[in-house]
């Protein structure tokens, strides 16, 4: 007869604090890849050049220039 302990599975393993972490890795590892290519994809440069100085032009405005 064989004496060994069964080992639990990986899923018996994981807590629910583990779960929660992993999710929220790849979550997040795949909102850093869509914001990665949002940036770098040149059909999109146009919206994103255009919004470049947008924070000094409400200063000027706030200023009355």
């Amino acid at each position: 007869m064989n004496s060994a302990a069964v080992q639990p599975g990986v899923y018996q393993l994981m807590t629910a604090t583990d779960w929660f972490g992993l999710g929220l890795s790849i979550l997040l590892f795949i909102l850093v890849i869509v914001a990665y290519v949002y940036v770098l994809v040149p059909r999109w440069g146009g919206k994103l050049e255009n919004k470049k100085y947008m924070i000094f032009d409400r200063d000027l405005q706030k200023q009355g220039k």
